[in-house]
């Protein structure tokens, strides 16, 4: 499993997020469990644009005197040994409804994109 491992490479970008994760995602909140990476998954796909894809889940609890999270979704595509952002959405979670607003279409790269990538690139 070398540099070009989408695998090996992808599970390393995992560890580096879990490592990093209160730093990119923490804003209001302190104390354990204020941001958990809920969901993380690799596949190969049939597009000839995309054909290998990652997806991340991180729901960070940025309020913290109520029960609201947010939600921040990541796909990142694999080329060239490298990964990067494609879709970042991010939507407000609440207990009492189980979903909430979803906000996508960036057309810059945010500073939690930036920090992911980073995440999934270093060497």
């Amino acid at each position: 499993m070398g540099i070009g491992d989408p695998v090996a490479s992808f599970q390393r970008g995992i560890l580096r997020l879990d490592q990093r994760k209160d730093e990119i995602f923490r804003k209001n909140c302190t104390g354990y469990g204020c941001v958990e990476i809920k969901y993380y998954d690799i596949k190969k796909t049939d597009s000839l644009i995309m054909p290998i894809v990652g997806i991340i889940e991180v729901k960070s609890f940025e309020f913290p005197t109520t029960a609201n999270a947010v939600i921040h979704e990541f796909l990142l595509s694999y080329h060239n040994a490298r990964w990067a952002v494609e879709k970042y959405t991010t939507r407000v979670w609440s207990t009492e409804t189980g979903d909430g607003d979803q906000h996508f279409g960036w057309k810059y790269k945010t500073d939690a994109e930036k920090s992911v990538e980073e995440c999934f690139n270093a060497e």
